[in-house]
């Protein structure tokens, strides 16, 4: 049931008061003049003292921005030295993953793919690499295997094996 008054809802009305507020605002709006900028003489002397400090505070500024750099090393596809993930690995143990039909330890698989590892040492980047799990697997397990991988690799998850 909607309580009317002079013909009306209560929303209308309401509506009605909040444009007739808006209009109000809107009416009183004062524009405020913009101020003049000064314009300040200084002395050559003075001009070339603070070109050569700003100088100086720029130079300092930048060589400390290179030791602001992140210590996580850009992806591999990113620097384009890889087209993708270089390897589609699918975690069956805390220590155990299958490359194809290949079942290594994290050290083999390390050996596996030693000279794309050092080739991304090289060049300042991070290969990448899929990863699945097998559905029975504990999350402990899983959590450790991730560990492993994520010490040589940028890991991308995709979930389950189906």
């Amino acid at each position: 049931m909607s309580s009317r008054a002079f013909g009306y809802t209560v929303s209308e009305l309401g509506l009605i008061l909040a444009f007739l507020f808006m209009a109000q605002m809107l009416r009183d709006r004062r524009v405020v003049p913009r101020t003049t900028v000064a314009t300040v003489t200084i002395p050559r002397k003075s001009l070339e003292a603070l070109q050569a400090r700003t100088k100086m505070l720029q130079t300092t500024l930048d060589s400390l921005r290179r030791h602001l750099k992140s210590a996580q090393l850009p992806t591999c596809v990113s620097m384009k030295r890889a087209t993708g993930p270089i390897l589609d690995i699918v975690i069956t143990g805390e220590d155990a993953f299958v490359i194809g039909k290949e079942t290594l330890d994290i050290e083999q698989l390390r050996r596996k793919v030693a000279g794309e590892l050092a080739d991304a040492r090289a060049c300042g980047c991070v290969h990448t690499v899929t990863v699945r799990y097998r559905e029975y697997l504990t999350s402990y397990a899983y959590s450790m295997a991730l560990e492993r991988l994520e010490e040589s690799f940028y890991v991308k998850r995709l979930g389950p094996v189906e």
